[in-house]
């Protein structure tokens, strides 16, 4: 009965030993995969820029693929045509009130696809 006990202890031991290494070897992975995605950034952006929109942050002077790799693609979009000037304001964190009326948490405002201004909204 021993025996059958201390085989019973070494298969979970065994068990445990084979899930961690498992578990290691995936978060090794997720790692390099993340660490290969901001050279990415950075070798098509530059260090400052890429660096930002890794970390999911925007700045001013940024073009609208560079908000969609920080962010994700807008929620909702709304446009302003003049003869000098393409206005555009992207919504993002897109979420419904008591009342079902669609709100949003953050914008960023743009001027001909550039960056020009972004916050979060008030409710």
């Amino acid at each position: 009965m021993i025996l059958l006990w201390a085989l019973i202890a070494a298969v979970i031991i065994w068990f445990v030993i084979k899930q961690r290494g498992k578990d290691a070897l995936q978060k090794k992975q997720a790692t390099e995969r993340k660490e290969k995605e901001r050279l990415k950034l950075i070798e098509v952006y530059g260090e400052v820029n890429g660096t930002l929109i890794f970390n999911k942050k925007i700045a001013q002077g940024f073009d609208q693929q560079m908000v969609i790799y920080a962010w994700g693609n807008p929620a909702d979009k709304t446009e302003k045509v003049n003869l000098s000037k393409i206005k555009e304001r992207w919504s993002f964190g897109q979420y419904k009130t008591d009342r079902g009326t669609t709100k949003y948490t953050q914008y960023v405002d743009f001027e001909n696809g550039i960056v020009v201004g972004w916050g979060d909204i008030t409710k």
